[in-house]
């Protein structure tokens, strides 16, 4: 989904049609974060660094890079990255009962 939304950013910043741009979620969250179980398997772990290197940095960059403005819809809750793309965006516009969370911490995983 990270390199979808890569894509279609790119694809709406080429596109002279678009003039401005809104992200929402679909159902109960704007975006719930990282799977942690799938950063936890083995099996399906790509690693932290790479997750964040490859998948959700090269988001909030290409947010903050597009000349249109960028309004963040949040309908439900917004965890880990999915709270900072939120926040990357120039507008946000939240329900009263929305709710914010960061909880790197809880995964030893903090910015520097």
């Amino acid at each position: 989904m990270a390199m979808r939304l890569q894509g279609i950013l790119d694809d709406c910043e080429q596109d002279d049609a678009v003039r401005a741009l809104v992200i929402t979620g679909n159902g109960k969250a704007f975006c719930a974060g990282q799977d942690l179980k799938e950063v936890t398997n083995p099996e399906l772990n790509p690693g932290f660094k790479k997750i964040l290197e490859e998948h959700y940095n090269p988001i909030i960059t290409r947010i903050r890079a597009i000349k249109k403005p960028i309004i963040a819809a949040v309908n439900g809750v917004a965890a880990g990255a999915g709270a900072n793309i939120a926040l990357a965006c120039d507008i946000v516009v939240a329900h009263e009962k929305v709710s914010f969370i960061q909880a790197f911490s809880l995964i030893g995983l903090v910015p520097r």
